[in-house]
């Protein structure tokens, strides 16, 4: 069953913290899910992906580039460390995220950590923190706002590609041969979104 915008509310955004919310948004803008994977994931899941994509690109290097290192048949162990460092004691009942994972296509898979190798971006130049000039204020509902509006547009030009003419066989799952054929300009820089959108 789909879930609109992912199943992720505003509601939801709104009982999460302003460090949270900071940190979501600054993940958010430095990664791109896959349409495939984010059908896969629950709402809670994507939103740790998020924040803890923020914590190993701005916060923890040395962990950052040790799972970078890893092929799309392991990108869980990324998923994994990300979701450790948003919240530390997992939820049992989360436990066949792993599998989930793993079923995965390895395009999706291999898109997935393309995008999270790039290097993080620089605030100010690459995207815009809206609480940067607050002088003091923490509004977080500027950031939950925001990471609403990113995860709705992505949603629905996903599901606007999905209703295309052709879509299923472009959807085919790629060999590694082929993706590693790819140009590798489209290899080190895949598409990224830039979710500078007003309120």
């Amino acid at each position: 069953m789909k879930r609109k915008n992912y199943g992720v509310t505003k509601a939801m955004l709104n009982s999460l913290s302003y460090d949270q919310l900071f940190r979501a948004w600054y993940g958010i803008n430095n990664i791109n899910l896959p349409h495939e994977m984010l059908e896969t994931l629950t709402e809670k899941e994507i939103i740790e992906i998020f924040i803890g994509n923020h914590d190993l690109k701005y916060e923890n290097s040395s962990l950052f580039e040790k799972v970078s290192s890893c092929e799309p048949e392991s990108v869980y162990e990324i998923i994994k460390e990300a979701r450790k460092c948003a919240q530390p004691p997992q939820d049992p009942a989360e436990n066949n995220l792993q599998e989930r994972i793993s079923e995965l296509r390895y395009y999706t898979r291999w898109s997935f950590l393309m995008s999270f190798r790039m290097p993080k971006k620089e605030v100010g130049i690459d995207f815009l923190d809206p609480n940067i000039d607050d002088i003091g204020k923490r509004d977080k509902f500027v950031y939950v706002n925001r990471i609403f509006h990113a995860i709705k547009s992505v949603y629905e030009k996903n599901i606007e590609k999905t209703q295309l003419p052709g879509y299923a066989a472009r959807c085919r799952d790629l060999t590694r041969e082929e993706i590693f054929a790819m140009t590798s300009e489209e290899y080190e820089n895949p598409d990224q979104e830039n979710f500078d959108l007003q309120d």
